[in-house]
């Protein structure tokens, strides 16, 4: 196994492991070329100046929040994202990009890793500035997230490439190439997605937190956190309504007004935070591990962030140990295939809300 910490000659990936040293420098280029060679898409909208000053900023103090957890921080400009006119792709590539994802997720953005980039369906501010900034944050929380790659074999189903070189016989070799771990994911030989709800349940949750610890100083967002905040300030939350940092799920707030013939109507609309089952669980899981071992930490919060570590730095020892001391030997095996069910049960729930 060859190990590389992150940076610019392998962009987001962490470590490469792969059966000779020209195979690995082969997959390094690969994602190398994707990572620092400029592409553009025709259904590309124009980046405003806004959107790449607002980036700018959150990079910034993104550095620091991702080492704080752990982390190795590797910049993603706006080169790096793709801000993809939906209604201008081919119905095609519309029903591609569909079918990459469970029916009732709705098309806002992904980190796609194999090409180092973020895309977005939605425009800068096209419903809500406070609404795009979140999301974008939380791409970018993937993007931060431990990346491991390797030699795979052409009938291993998780194989999601194979690149091509020539060695120094001149001959064409051919290495198919898979993820081992991406932050919390794992991919068992039936392409299930183990742990895929936990990941993304700390992908919000770190947005949650970066979110209420910087967007307030960010002048783009300011009118729509100051709604947000007069809104939350006005209630009463319940433990049950916080995270284990005690802050609320509540993303966005929009107040509404008009004219009608007998009078002004008004109305309120709150957005909670995405992956709401996900969430849930985790904070569950995190309060049951800290009722088991409070002599070990003085608060759930220091759970949580044991659990974004492992997101950010890929090592899963302490918290497989954590939760074999609390759930048994197999609880760790039994914690991925459970999560990779909680996903589709949060989707179904979500169709249904």
């Amino acid at each position: 196994m060859e190990l590389k910490t992150p940076s610019q000659e392998v962009g987001t990936i962490h470590e490469i492991r792969a059966q000779t040293s020209a195979n690995r420098e082969a997959i390094a280029d690969y994602f190398l070329y994707h990572f620092t060679t400029p592409e553009t898409h025709p259904a590309e909208r124009e980046k405003s100046a806004e959107f790449v000053e607002l980036l700018s900023k959150i990079n910034t103090d993104l550095k620091g929040f991702i080492e704080s957890y752990g982390g190795s921080f590797v910049e993603l400009g706006a080169d790096r994202f793709l801000l993809i006119d939906f209604d201008k792709l081919p119905d095609e590539k519309k029903q591609e990009i569909r079918n990459s994802f469970p029916p009732e997720v709705d098309l806002v953005a992904c980190y796609v890793s194999p090409v180092q980039k973020i895309v977005t369906f939605r425009d800068y501010g096209q419903d809500s500035k406070l609404r795009f900034a979140i999301t974008l944050v939380h791409e970018l929380m993937h993007a931060q997230a431990f990346q491991k790659v390797g030699q795979s074999t052409r009938e291993d189903p998780r194989t999601f490439n194979e690149i091509l070189y020539d060695n120094e016989a001149g001959q064409e070799v051919a290495v198919p190439v898979r993820y081992i771990q991406h932050g919390w994911g794992v991919q068992n030989r039936a392409r299930e997605d183990l742990f895929w709800a936990i990941d993304e349940a700390i992908a919000e949750e770190l947005t949650t937190r970066f979110d209420h610890q910087f967007f307030g100083n960010y002048p783009e967002l300011a009118p729509e956190i100051a709604v947000r905040k007069d809104f939350t300030d006005c209630i009463e939350f319940t433990d049950a309504q916080l995270n284990t940092a005690g802050l609320p799920s509540i993303a966005t707030v929009s107040f509404n007004r008009w004219q009608e013939d007998d009078g002004y109507r008004s109305e309120v609309t709150v957005e909670e935070r995405s992956y709401k089952n996900p969430r849930a669980f985790l904070k569950h899981l995190i309060l049951d591990i800290f009722e088991k071992h409070q002599e070990q930490f003085r608060e759930p919060e220091e759970i949580f962030t044991l659990f974004a570590k492992t997101a950010l730095s890929g090592d899963f020892r302490p918290v497989v140990e954590l939760i074999r001391n609390t759930h048994g030997p197999d609880g760790f095996k039994r914690l991925g295939e459970q999560t990779n069910n909680l996903m589709e049960d949060s989707i179904e729930e979500d169709k249904a809300e």
